[in-house]
């Protein structure tokens, strides 16, 4: 059988978009062949992901489960160009199969981790990915996986919207399930990006105020008038972005920070889809 080099595997993988070891099991089978191993690749449905790799994948699944203990939290976004295709059982069972095999690291695991994990298969996620890809004939992504792992003393629960399109996992110092549930659902609905004003970068904060002040002297505001003004639009930045400063969706009239008791948001996690 003919050696290949990386930079025919490369080649090949730039016209087609498939993964390294299947473009150089490609070339061998085709003796070294590009176009014959482009034509191999198609044959078994990996190339045809190539030709969509500019679409956007907007529908898809959200799936969280927790460890026996409750002390582990695995996360998975899988994306397909549409809602028919994300019912499909194909779709649907690699979603699962995924997470099982997520099941089965140790610690936090981000996504590029996960692309990586080895299936039953014996295909890696990432491949098994483009392979369906191939197969039903449009673009899947997996785009965003977590493995969550939190302390013995916190307590971690999760939340998933009925349309499977959000997902949130939350972690807390202390708390009754349903109570930490009913925070998840509002951090699925609000969509925050911090748990307080503290994190939001100052470079982000002085990037708004420079944007909210121009426009405020675009309406005609003097310069001093406008600085007061743009104070009070921070305010009610923060309490768009920071999850401790919104309002509680269940009872408007007091914020997250307040409901809360003497627990403590110690991190949370929000997949959504769309």
């Amino acid at each position: 059988m003919v050696e290949v080099t990386m930079q025919e595997i490369q080649t090949l993988r730039a016209k087609t978009n498939c993964g390294i070891m299947d473009c150089k099991k490609a070339l061998k089978d085709a003796n070294g062949d590009m176009e014959a191993a482009v034509d191999i690749l198609r044959k078994k449905g990996m190339a045809k992901a190539a030709t969509r790799s500019d679409r956007k994948a907007t529908e898809g699944v959200v799936k969280i489960e927790l460890s026996k203990d409750n002390k582990t939290a695995y996360m998975l976004q899988l994306c397909s160009e549409t809602d028919f295709v994300s019912r499909n059982d194909k779709f649907q069972n690699l979603a699962k199969e995924i997470l099982e095999v997520m099941k089965k690291s140790k610690g936090d695991v981000e996504i590029e981790q996960v692309r990586d994990m080895v299936l039953a298969s014996g295909h890696t996620v990432a491949q098994e990915v483009e392979e369906l890809s191939g197969v039903i004939g449009e673009k899947i992504e997996l785009t965003s996986a977590k493995v969550l792992s939190v302390a013995s003393s916190e307590v971690l629960g999760y939340y998933i919207h009925s349309n499977q399109k959000i997902g949130v996992a939350l972690v807390v110092s202390e708390g009754e399930d349903a109570f930490v549930k009913q925070i998840c659902m509002h951090i699925a609905a609000a969509a925050p990006l911090y748990i307080s004003k503290e994190e939001v970068p100052t470079a982000e904060i002085n990037k708004e105020r420079e944007i909210l002040k121009e426009q405020v002297i675009n309406e005609g505001k003097p310069e001093a008038v406008a600085e007061k003004i743009v104070d009070g639009k921070i305010r009610k930045y923060f309490e768009e972005v920071c999850l401790l400063e919104q309002k509680y969706v269940i009872d408007t009239e007091k914020k997250i920070s307040e409901v809360l008791g003497k627990s403590k948001i110690v991190k949370f996690v929000r997949f959504c889809i769309g």
